[in-house]
């Protein structure tokens, strides 16, 4: 899945630092329960008010890494549910295939050993010369 950085509006992906870019979205969602509803609501199509508010800005974690699995730029994760959010406003297509496969073993993981439903997904600016093409990596 693909989030747009101007989600709900906002835009974040004026400056060319990735982790502020992060951070800047990280911040939005943990200071704005409702736009956090509405990204878990997107990405997991949960409309449930009593599963939604088992989520809190506690759950949102900035530059988390994970022993043999990488370093994620955004982690939500609760009792029940485990979201990996990559940054790849400037770098679309910057995705390493090592960090790729590391992640789906991490999400594996986590669902096997812990019955958590996992995803992952991406931060990109609308209409990036590139889009299409981190769409196609996405799919495979």
């Amino acid at each position: 899945d693909i989030i747009y950085s101007d989600f709900e509006g906002v835009c974040m992906a004026n400056t060319k630092d990735e982790v502020r870019v992060s951070k800047s979205f990280a911040t939005l969602i943990k200071e704005n329960e409702g736009l956090l509803y509405k990204v878990i609501n997107r990405l997991f199509n949960i409309s449930s008010f009593e599963e939604l508010i088992n989520f809190s800005p506690d759950n949102i974690k900035l530059e988390e890494p994970f022993e043999n699995f990488g370093r994620m730029d955004i982690l939500i994760e609760n009792k029940d549910y485990f979201l990996i959010i990559e940054n790849k406003v400037h770098n679309p297509t910057d995705l390493q295939e090592t960090q790729t496969t590391s992640y789906y073993e991490l999400m594996a993981k986590k669902e096997h050993e812990e019955g958590k439903t996992s995803k992952i997904c991406y931060l990109l600016n609308k209409g990036h010369p590139d889009e299409n093409e981190l769409k196609k990596i996405v799919k495979k």
